[in-house]
């Protein structure tokens, strides 16, 4: 437990778990990049890329199953997308290398990105057991 002006390991924690969910630099938006192979089952809703970018995404069984781009400032992104070739909602989006992909959004626009087969996106709590938690909370 940190107290009084000790605050950098929460931070440090809270970082780390953000940097597993989503990352954006060099221009690019990976969402998952650096999940343990333990960890199968993930979602996030309307976290924050460079770019002035609002991204929510859902992973199950270790695969992304659908993401979700909006744009705040209407400026184009660069998303990647590993795997198969996404089905593609809401904008037009254009490969640019290998597992990436270029969307224009205008402001307040958005675009999914989802495995084949996908048609539904919802983002709900994971079921998780109490009895499978460790003293952090997370999943063991």
């Amino acid at each position: 437990a940190e107290s009084g002006q000790n605050i950098e390991t929460p931070l440090a924690a809270a970082q780390s778990l953000h940097d597993m969910l989503i990352q954006s630099w060099g221009g690019v938006i990976r969402v998952f990049p650096a999940m343990p192979s333990g960890w199968t089952d993930a979602a996030f809703h309307d976290m924050r890329a460079e770019g002035a970018f609002e991204v929510s995404a859902v992973r199950k069984s270790g695969r992304t199953q659908w993401l979700r781009v909006k744009s705040l400032a209407g400026e184009p992104c660069v998303i990647e997308w590993p795997g198969e070739a996404p089905q593609i909602y809401g904008a037009k989006a254009t490969p640019v290398g290998k597992e990436r992909y270029r969307v224009d959004l205008k402001t307040g626009k958005e675009v999914i990105l989802a495995a084949k087969g996908m048609t539904t996106f919802t983002i709900a709590p994971l079921a998780v057991k109490a009895s499978s938690l460790n003293g952090s909370g997370f999943s063991v």
